[in-house]
C-alpha cells in the first residue's frame, strides 16, 4: 500500500470534500462558459461535447486507476473500484469510437438507434 494511514481525523475529511465540491463546482462552471461561448453552431457545438466527454471520461478512468493501486487487489474495496475501471475503460473505449465516427470521419451516428427500442 502506498499509505499507511492508522485514523483520519473527522476535519480532514471535511476538508477534503469541500476542496471536492470546490473543485467539481468550478470545473462545472468552465464547460458551461466554454459551452455558452465556443459552442455557437451545430459543427462546433458536436466537435465540443465529443471533447468534452471524452476528457471527463478518461479523467474519471485515471482517477478510480489511481483509487484501485492505493487501495491494492486484496481489499474488497479495491475489487469493487477494479470493476469500475473496468466499466469506465469499456465506456471511453464505446465514447472514444463514437467520437472518430463524428469528428474523425464526418459520419453522423443515427439516433434513435435499434438499441434505443
Amino acid at each position: 500500500m502506498l499509505f499507511n494511514v492508522t485514523r483520519i481525523l473527522t476535519a480532514d475529511v471535511r476538508t477534503s470534500g469541500i476542496i471536492l465540491l470546490t473543485t467539481l463546482f468550478v470545473a462545472i462552471l468552465i464547460f458551461l462558459s466554454l459551452y455558452l461561448f465556443l459552442a455557437t453552431s451545430p459543427a462546433k457545438s458536436t466537435v465540443f461535447t465529443n471533447t468534452a466527454n471524452v476528457i471527463t471520461i478518461f479523467s474519471s478512468l485515471g482517477m478510480s486507476l489511481i483509487t484501485v493501486q492505493r487501495l491494492g487487489f486484496k481489499s474488497s474495496e479495491g475489487k469493487y473500484y477494479l470493476y469500475l475501471v473496468v466499466g469506465l475503460a469499456l465506456w471511453a473505449c464505446a465514447n472514444s469510437i463514437w467520437a472518430y465516427f463524428e469528428l474523425g470521419l464526418g459520419i453522423e451516428t443515427p439516433y434513435p438507434s435499434i438499441a434505443d427500442f
